[in-house]
């Protein structure tokens, strides 16, 4: 909690720090400028954190602001996503709940209170998007209480001036209720609650930065993770090393990133990274994968009693061809310990691979599903990995070419 209060977090099941964020990042990892969020999983595994002092939320009849942005991934469940719950189920008159709606088609914010039964104070009629960052602000002002959703007002209603909201609870939940259930799936940024302040009173821009402490009486920025992606297009999952890099000040192992858009068969599409596995002892590389996780995308390496002999590789779903020893780079079998820059490209129907800027295969996509939007990147947790870049539209490389001798730039090459 960044707030002067300082109060104690715990966490429940396996929530991570992450460094997706709604804002971008100026630079590579830098512990006093990176921004971030909280990844609360992708299935409903149990995953929250919580405030110790149930009393943050012990609004009463005062004004108060809870604001956050939020990134709905994985499997959107067919009830609720709870954000923030204090009360001890059925509750006591005046507790409340404020949490996503997702049944039926209906993606909305609501915000509940408990009296002799629950019943709903304020419901927005407009949609949110899943795979997509929005801001969300609950406000009460006087009587007046409203829900605005990317800084809009899309929820409106007028309560008694002694009409509390409570917590009855010794703690409050965020990402979940009491009950470790109706969690939420994605990602939480930014996460504010400000006792005795309706911060906002009318429809507002959306903030472009993290907002700060201020007066705030809980404030979770999540802002210490390391691996991002620079575009802010998608989410990425892993953990940040510095015992081996190219050109980077760190590279990272085990990434799992989101795909908000994909590839597939017919489109033009480029994938390119650094890797390098100082053990020679393992055959994963990069797999993408659609919706559903299944493979659409294969890349290993033939390995036998620590010799890497080739890359295998297998398109589609299922894949075919990757069983196969495939195309062994230039020079020989042997991968010795070192960075190897690989890149495939895909263009007209056929899609070409490239080690340190040589072709040595190419494959026909013909009848391959590749259709991926939604999907995810995923690198072997045995490699380490630098400069990974999905171009959606573009084949980068037509030719053999001069691999990059700098850090990969966001737009195009410019940076390299």
């Amino acid at each position: 909690d960044n707030s002067t209060n300082d109060h104690t977090i715990t966490v429940n099941g396996d929530p991570r720090v992450s460094a997706y964020n709604p804002f971008g990042q100026e630079s590579e990892y830098s512990i006093d400028n990176q921004l971030g969020s909280l990844w609360f999983g992708d299935t409903d595994n149990d995953a929250t954190i919580q405030v110790t002092d149930g009393t943050v939320t012990d609004f009463g009849t005062d004004d108060f602001t809870i604001d956050f942005w939020f990134y709905p991934s994985g499997t959107i469940p067919t009830t609720t996503y709870t954000i923030v719950n204090g009360f001890n189920n059925p509750g006591t008159s005046g507790t409340a709940e404020f949490y996503i709606q997702t049944s039926g088609q209906n993606l909305r914010l609501t915000w509940n209170a408990y009296t002799s039964f629950w019943t709903t104070v304020a419901y927005s009629n407009t949609d949110w998007v899943p795979y997509q960052w929005t801001h969300a602000a609950f406000v009460r002002n006087g009587t007046s209480c409203k829900i605005y959703q990317n800084g809009v007002e899309v929820a409106s209603a007028t309560v008694a001036s002694d009409q509390s909201f409570n917590n009855d609870f010794s703690n409050t939940r965020i990402g979940g209720n009491q009950g470790n259930t109706s969690e939420f799936r994605g990602y939480l940024s930014d996460f504010r609650i400000t006792k005795g302040t309706a911060v906002y009173t009318s429809s507002f821009t959306p903030p472009t930065n993290e907002v700060g402490a201020g007066s705030s009486t809980v404030y979770l920025p999540f802002d210490n993770a390391g691996v991002f992606d620079k575009t802010g297009n998608n989410y990425v999952s892993d953990t940040t090393e510095t015992a081996y890099t190219k050109y980077n000040a760190t590279s990272t192992r085990g990434l799992t990133a989101g795909m908000s858009a994909g590839i597939s068969s017919t489109s033009t599409w480029t994938v390119e990274f650094w890797w390098r596995d100082p053990n020679n002892n393992s055959f994963g590389l990069l797999n993408i994968q659609n919706a559903s996780n299944q493979d659409v995308l294969v890349l290993d390496l033939s390995v036998s009693y620590g010799t890497m002999f080739g890359y295998r590789w297998g398109l589609g779903q299922p894949y075919t061809g990757q069983g196969t020893v495939g195309p062994q780079p230039p020079g020989g079998y042997l991968f010795a310990d070192g960075w190897f820059h690989v890149a495939i490209v895909a263009i007209n129907g056929t899609a070409y691979l490239y080690h340190n800027g040589t072709q040595i295969g190419s494959r026909s996509l013909s009848g391959a599903d590749m259709s991926s939007a939604g999907g995810r990147i995923l690198i072997n947790s045995n490699r380490y990995v630098e400069g990974l870049q999905l171009f959606n539209g573009l084949a980068k490389y037509t030719a053999n070419f001069t691999v990059p001798n700098k850090e990969q730039g966001l737009n195009y090459q410019a940076e390299s």
